[in-house]
């Protein structure tokens, strides 16, 4: 077996296990002490409250008015499929591989990716 198929083969039955890339926003201005919430495309959020932004990223509102988002799915990983060979994403979990140039040089042309979204707090 190719060692390339073989590696892809272990990143792709491993990626359902990929948590996210993560990072926190700025608290929203203030400083009072009454509790604080969040602001995202004109919805209000509690702290606490979680929801899932068109970016593939969840988001989650902080107790001080900020926000903390990671991603999922193919935003929390860069998958190589070789040379001649690019993902064509159908939603933030799937996709297949197609070939980058149509030369028929990507010899994974055709497997569907399809990745499983952990749930927050998993180990």
């Amino acid at each position: 077996m190719n060692i390339n198929i073989l590696f892809l083969l272990v990143i792709l039955l491993s990626a359902n296990q990929i948590s996210a890339y993560c990072l926190n926003k700025d608290p929203a201005p203030g400083g009072n002490s009454q509790p604080t919430v969040c602001t995202y495309k004109g919805r209000t959020y509690s702290p606490g409250e979680a929801w899932d932004a068109d970016n593939c990223e969840e988001c989650q509102c902080d107790e001080d008015g900020g926000r903390s988002c990671c991603g999922y799915g193919f935003n929390a990983v860069v998958m190589n499929f070789g040379v001649g060979c690019k993902l064509e994403r159908f939603d933030c979990l799937n996709g297949a591989v197609v070939d980058a140039d149509e030369a028929g040089g990507c010899e994974m042309t055709g497997t569907e990716i399809h990745l499983k979204r952990s749930k927050k707090g998993a180990a």
